[in-house]
């Protein structure tokens, strides 16, 4: 009959009915995926006592990790004018201030961290730990409040702005 249509067997409408919900399912994990794509393909503005930091590409420059800001710990530590140093055996950072009345000790791969203020040592922990990428070393933003002082995130800017504590500037 001319006016009749072909029919389908019920096995290969459950096999378009498995690829049609795979390529759905395929889709929503990607619109979810995009906003921290995007992020990453940003530039992370990052503010220093109202000044404009620029890391470059060989310094490191920051990422979002699993909505954590990482940010390069050298780049950081030295526009401070601090001290920094590289332990390869022990993969430890060590960062001290001008007159190394304060220093921390970072470990890559642990979230545990000590600082030393005034010959007092405190453990302390970071909710995510350092990390190597590309050679350098990079820390949760949060983790290097602890370091540095008071830091606010502005996500609609992608601007990480930092207040520097006293007890890190050098007093000239």
């Amino acid at each position: 009959d001319l006016h009749s249509f072909p029919t389908r067997r019920s096995s290969d409408l459950f096999v378009m009915k498995i690829r049609l919900s795979a390529v759905l399912v395929l889709a929503m994990i990607c619109m979810l995926l995009i906003p921290s794509a995007l992020l990453k393909a940003r530039d992370i503005n990052m503010v220093m006592d109202g000044r404009q930091l620029w890391p470059s590409t060989e310094q490191g420059m920051p990422y979002i990790k699993d909505d954590r800001l990482m940010v390069p710990l050298r780049f950081l530590s030295e526009n401070l004018a601090m001290q920094v140093s590289w332990d390869a055996e022990q993969q430890q950072i060590t960062v001290c201030n001008w007159d190394n009345s304060m220093a921390h000790i970072f470990r890559v791969g642990s979230v545990d961290f000590i600082k030393t203020y005034a010959g007092v040592q405190e453990w302390l922990m970071m909710d995510v730990a350092p990390e190597i990428v590309n050679g350098r070393t990079f820390l949760p933003i949060r983790a290097a409040e602890e370091l540095l002082g008071q830091i606010d995130w502005d996500a609609e800017s992608i601007t990480v702005s930092i207040e520097v504590s006293a007890y890190n500037k050098k007093p000239w």
